[in-house]
């Protein structure tokens, strides 16, 4: 109101307010809502981290870190409890039963010894392999150390 003729105040500023975008502007409670309701940041959901790992036997007895895969392959024979996500510096694996276990008994009985313990077959027709307790990997440098192999049975 202009206070000398008791009529609205017509292009003169209101003290003590700045003209800021958003504050008493028409439509301002529009704009308000609108950008209040702005799609929040697009995040790329994270894969949930797996369980397990997957890595094929090691020659040396050290399992490389490039080599733990999060989905086994065809020669993915061993399965290991989750190293990445793992504090400690000892994880537990075992054979991969998911895996194609006539062609393992019959190509790679030999590097089988590189991570497993069993005793020979001495019947060839076996066509199944059977846990019997899991291996030990200890954290090293570049990867995981078989401590204690894992064992498994021939049926």
């Amino acid at each position: 109101m202009n206070p000398t003729e008791g009529q609205p105040a017509q292009n003169q500023p209101r003290p003590n307010q700045s003209a800021s975008l958003g504050s008493d502007l028409v439509g301002s409670d529009l704009l308000s809502e609108l950008t209040s309701q702005q799609a929040p940041e697009q995040v790329q959901p994270q894969e949930p981290q797996s369980k397990t790992a997957f890595a094929i036997i090691p020659e040396d007895g050290v399992i490389k870190q490039h080599q733990l895969q999060q989905r086994p392959d065809s020669d993915s024979y061993l399965e290991i409890d989750n190293p990445a996500g793992s504090n400690s510096n000892a994880t537990a694996y075992r054979f991969n039963l998911s895996g194609n276990q006539a062609f393992v008994i019959s190509q790679g009985m030999d590097r089988l010894e590189n991570a497993f313990s069993f005793e020979k077959p001495t019947n060839r027709q076996v066509s199944q392999i059977v846990q019997q307790g899991d291996g030990l990997l200890t954290k090293v440098g570049n990867g995981w150390k078989i401590e204690r192999k894992a064992r498994i049975d021939f049926r």
